[in-house]
C-alpha cells in the first residue's frame, strides 16, 4: 500500500509507527509504517550527504513495555535506490496525546536518543492504535 497526498484521518489505519530522528551532521530520517485495509504502508525519507530520497520500505522492530508505550525501535529503511540507512531509536518519555473519541484511537509520542547509520541524535516515535486493541495487548501481556 503507497500512501500518497490527501488528508490524513487518523481512524482508518488499524496502527501506525511514525518517527523521525536527526544527527549534528545532518542525516535525517523520516518514516511512517502504517497497517490500513489489510495491508503494509510506508512512507517517509532518509537525507544522506545532503540529498533527500524517498523510502521504498521499511524493516523493523519495535519493543514495547507491558504497558505498551515503545521502548525501543530498530529499522532498516530501503530508499528508491536500493540503499539501507540503520535506524535505532531508544526513548526516554512517553506523552499521550489526545485525540478524537469517535475513532477510539490513542496516540503516544516517545522523545528518544537516536543513531542513524551509528551516529548518535534525537528523535521521536510515535503509535497510534486503536484503543479496544491496545487495552486488549496490555491486559494478556501479549
Amino acid at each position: 500500500m503507497t500512501i500518497r497526498g490527501g488528508t490524513a484521518t487518523g481512524g482508518i489505519p488499524h496502527h501506525w509507527k511514525w518517527f523521525v530522528a536527526y544527527t549534528e551532521s545532518g542525516r535525517a530520517v523520516n518514516g511512517w509504517i502504517l497497517i490500513a485495509k489489510g495491508g503494509w504502508g510506508f512512507a517517509g525519507h532518509v537525507v544522506k550527504d545532503g540529498v533527500t530520497v524517498p523510502i521504498s520500505h521499511i524493516k523493523h522492530r519495535a519493543f514495547y513495555n507491558d504497558d505498551m508505550t515503545q521502548r525501543r525501535l530498530d529499522a532498516e529503511l530501503v530508499d528508491i535506490t536500493g540503499e539501507s540507512t540503520h535506524l535505532a531509536l531508544d526513548s526516554y518519555g512517553v506523552v499521550r496525546l489526545p485525540t478524537d473519541d469517535r475513532t477510539a484511537t490513542e496516540i503516544w509520542e516517545a522523545a528518544c536518543t537516536a543513531t542513524i547509520d551509528g551516529e548518535v541524535g534525537s528523535g521521536q516515535f510515535e503509535t497510534h492504535w486503536p484503543t479496544p486493541y491496545l487495552q486488549h495487548l496490555i491486559e494478556s501481556k501479549a
